[in-house]
């Protein structure tokens, strides 16, 4: 099958891209063009899963959504130091706030909108804010764990 007929990259294709880029010297930037749609893919894994037996071979590691879609074959078969699991979500705050303030720096932020600067690096972390992004990023683990 030819992967550049239909449209597909596979993982060392995109692996591969980018070192070409690295290696060309006329290359002077790098842009990723990103249309991914990992959910569909594994709610079509557990649909085509009703009609066919599906297994998994997993060279090295199904991590994270490598580990979703592998978790929808019936089967799955790695070597002995292979890993699967690590679902989970994570979002990082930094709160640049008290480096702002030693070294003299004022930031003002113009926004529209009541939540846009919500965790901006420059404040501390509101409370009310960070129990809004944990309750997001729990339903979100449900919803990765659940495919």
């Amino acid at each position: 099958m030819d992967r550049a007929i239909l449209g597909l990259t596979s993982y060392e294709g995109v692996a591969a891209q980018p070192q070409a880029a690295l290696d060309d010297p006329a290359v002077r930037g790098i842009a990723l063009d990103i249309d991914n749609f990992g959910g569909e893919v594994a709610d079509r894994i557990r649909a085509a899963r009703a009609q066919k037996p599906i297994h998994a071979f997993v060279a090295d590691n199904a991590l994270s959504a490598g580990y979703v879609l592998a978790s929808h074959a019936d089967r799955i078969i790695l070597p002995r130091t292979g890993m699967v699991g690590s679902i989970g979500v994570v979002v990082l705050h930094a709160d640049m706030s008290g480096a702002r303030d030693q070294k003299g720096i004022a930031v003002t932020l113009i926004h529209a909108g009541t939540r846009k600067v919500d965790a901006n690096p420059y404040q501390p972390l509101p409370e009310p804010v960070h129990a809004r992004m944990q309750a997001e990023l729990e339903d979100l683990r449900l919803i990765f764990a659940q495919n």
